[in-house]
């Protein structure tokens, strides 16, 4: 029982620490990309880019097919 109890205990400390990091790594996170997105700013201002083109540079094309639903083809078989 003894040993079952260390591990639960084990367990529950490394979960705890577990957590500890989730929260450290979300807030740097979150400091990046505030960063990140006031040098993106700083360019497009720079070269005078407009929100349009931004979001065209950004914005990922689907194939005209995409909603189109293909049928396989039968397989050839030998005809005996």
């Amino acid at each position: 029982m003894t040993d079952e109890v260390k591990e639960q205990q084990e367990l529950d400390a490394m979960l705890k620490q577990q957590g500890e990091l989730n929260a450290k790594i979300d807030a740097k996170l979150k400091a990046t990309r505030v960063a990140a997105l006031e040098k993106v700013r700083a360019a497009c201002k720079n070269y005078k880019i407009t929100a349009s083109e931004l979001k065209n540079a950004l914005f990922v094309k689907r194939a005209a097919n995409v909603d189109k639903t293909v049928t396989p083809r039968k397989s050839k078989t030998e005809s005996s």
